[in-house]
């Protein structure tokens, strides 16, 4: 398996997973009985709640149990891209992309928006 660092691919991967992460929580919300979530027209409490669910379930996915004299380390988690339009058999159909960013931080108001489209489809 190729490894590539290319911050700018990275970037464009890492946007990706935060949207996805996003998608996922507004589907999960909006199905809740637990919780007032209306995914046609979130108001700004619910897109703060899924704000701060996609924010911090993507921190506890890179720091995972990193924790050094007792304060929080992040990880970069890689991203993986495929190398062709052909379904992903083995691990060498895939190119391992590094990063020197945070996921987390790439999670912004239009990638929230995006992932209330996607959640609307």
């Amino acid at each position: 398996m190729p490894i590539i660092d290319d911050a700018a691919t990275f970037e464009r991967l890492g946007r990706e997973q935060a949207i996805r992460v996003a998608t996922a929580l507004a589907r999960i919300l909006n199905k809740s009985q637990l919780e007032d979530f209306d995914l046609a027209s979130p108001g700004e409490a619910e897109r703060k709640l899924l704000f701060d669910l996609a924010f911090f379930t993507i921190i506890v996915f890179e720091t995972g149990a990193n924790e050094v004299d007792g304060e929080r380390r992040f990880i970069a988690r890689p991203t993986f891209e495929a190398k062709g339009p052909a379904p992903v058999e083995l691990a060498n159909d895939l190119t391992l992309i590094i990063g020197h960013t945070q996921i987390h931080g790439l999670l912004e108001d239009p990638e929230l928006e995006e992932a209330l489209v996607r959640a609307r489809s």
